[in-house]
């Protein structure tokens, strides 16, 4: 019986210390848990803590981007004062040499009085592209040496109103980025009220809308300005 009782706590010493040994290891496992939880914790929290500043910080680098980016297109139109663009001029109008056609033909289709010198067109290009077999000709743009000569040109061809190649009408515009065309796009709609009215208007660049009325000139930066001007002088 001895004998039996002996073997019985041998076998439960033995079980007890591998419940111990089971149990202890266990505990280890927790306290790693517990310590990557902490340092999980601490991390997000620092994570946390660095949002705002992360937020911050983008909106400092979207808003730099921005005023670089309206530098640029600022720079590039500047680069461009001094040309015209020439739309719907059929392929191959200007012949070989394209400046010696600007130069003779825009006096005599602007009917310009003969200015003390003549107009000299520094560099003319059609825009790269296929042609198109029954599409618009590419439109020609046209950098002249001098800024008052691409003035006199444009306020010849605004006085003209409707300009000619042969029996093909032709448009001048002046040459201005996309971003620049897009943002002169959203005076579209007032310029059409203001034409409908018989108003006197025009752009002043980059990006002003100027509007002649009772003898006097306004100027709008944008839009809603100008349809309160409108609806003022609509009420007189």
């Amino acid at each position: 019986m001895l004998q039996t009782i002996n073997g019985l706590k041998t076998e439960f010493s033995s079980k007890l210390d591998w419940l111990l040994s089971a149990v202890n290891s266990v505990k280890g496992e927790l306290t790693s848990c517990q310590k990557r939880i902490s340092e999980t914790e601490e991390q997000i929290s620092n994570a946390e803590d660095d949002v705002p500043s992360l937020h911050r910080k983008a909106e400092s680098l979207e808003e730099q981007v921005a005023k670089l980016t309206s530098k640029l297109d600022s720079f590039e139109n500047r680069s461009r004062r001094s040309n015209l663009r020439l739309v719907n001029l059929p392929e191959a109008a200007e012949g070989n040499d394209i400046l010696t056609f600007l130069e003779s033909w825009l006096p005599d289709a602007l009917r310009l009085a003969p200015p003390a010198s003549p107009i000299v067109v520094e560099r003319a290009h059609r825009l790269s592209g296929p042609k198109l077999v029954n599409g618009p000709p590419r439109p020609l743009i046209m950098k002249f040496l001098s800024y008052k000569d691409k003035v006199f040109v444009q306020n010849a061809a605004r006085q003209m109103g409707k300009i000619l190649y042969k029996d093909r009408q032709v448009m001048l515009f002046p040459d201005i980025s996309a971003e620049l065309h897009k943002q002169r796009m959203r005076f579209d709609g007032v310029k059409r009220r203001l034409r409908e009215m018989d108003v006197q208007y025009g752009i002043v660049f980059p990006v002003r809308l100027r509007v002649t009325h009772g003898g006097r000139s306004y100027f709008f930066d944008n839009p809603s300005d100008t349809e309160n001007f409108i609806k003022d002088i609509q009420k007189k």
